[in-house]
């Protein structure tokens, strides 16, 4: 049992006592705590990479900073779940998201969610950040938020969370 601002945390499946969260032993048991703190949702991060050694880095880079992080190996995977996440009132905080991806590219994937994000009133919804390795023209720069390319240092890539 843990006890925070007047609030009783337990890892028990089930209670009795309605005043008690319950927290799964199998679940990140610092969600919510985050959660009951803040009074608000961790970040939520979408890396789309075709390399998966690529993700594992950032995913692990990522663990230490508390965002909830999904991942996806191709363009239009990437597309399709930031789109559901407008559709569904979660959307995503940020996005890491490579250049060179099988079905839709990371710059026409952008370009979509820029159009979408006009098209509904919605000042420049999530934050991109380009972790592609070549140097983009300025008409896709303008789609991204922040450029660190790769390799990745892990600097930079948690300060790309603090810039928003």
């Amino acid at each position: 049992v843990l006890y925070i601002e007047n609030q009783v945390f337990s890892i028990e499946k089930e209670s009795n006592d309605k005043s008690l969260i319950v927290i799964s032993k199998y679940a990140f048991a610092l969600y919510a705590v985050y959660k009951f703190l803040s009074n608000t949702n961790p970040p939520k991060v979408l890396i789309a990479d075709d390399d998966a050694i690529s993700i594992k880095l950032i995913e692990t880079i990522l663990e230490g900073e508390f965002c909830e992080v999904e991942s996806v190996l191709n363009g239009k995977d990437a597309l399709d779940k930031i789109l559901n996440g407008y559709i569904q009132g979660e959307p995503y905080d940020y996005i890491y998201i490579d250049n060179k991806m099988p079905i839709i590219n990371g710059s026409d994937v952008m370009r979509h969610i820029r159009e979408y994000e006009l098209d509904n009133g919605i000042e420049r919804g999530v934050y991109a950040i380009s972790t592609t390795g070549e140097v983009l023209d300025e008409f896709t720069n303008q789609l991204y938020d922040l450029y660190i390319g790769k390799p990745f240092k892990k600097e930079d890539v948690i300060s790309a969370l603090q810039r928003r």
